[in-house]
């Protein structure tokens, strides 16, 4: 998970201990759902957007101020980066 998870945030270009904190948040969300679900193929519509959000805000919580101010607006790299991780974390 690691080397796929710092291609994710490649965009984000994010420091060594802003990964390490992001891995640790997203690391724990995803063997939380191990542990409930099996897989994110195991859950419904809303679960699976409520995965996909409490990811992309675990992603975000580790933002500076500036990314995070920016990261709002779609058409924004650091946005479309973060949007894409959740899709990621959707797709089979």
């Amino acid at each position: 998970m690691p080397i796929r998870l710092r291609t994710e945030l490649s965009a984000l270009e994010p420091t060594p201990e802003e990964f390490r904190t992001i891995f640790r948040a997203v690391d724990a969300l995803e063997h939380r759902l191990q542990l409930e679900f099996g897989a994110v193929d195991s859950l419904s519509a809303r679960q699976r957007e409520d995965f996909e959000r409490q990811r992309e805000e675990a992603i975000r919580a580790v933002s500076d101020s500036h990314r995070h101010d920016t990261d709002h607006h779609p058409s924004h790299d650091l946005y479309r980066a973060a949007r894409g991780v959740g899709a990621w974390a959707a797709s089979p």
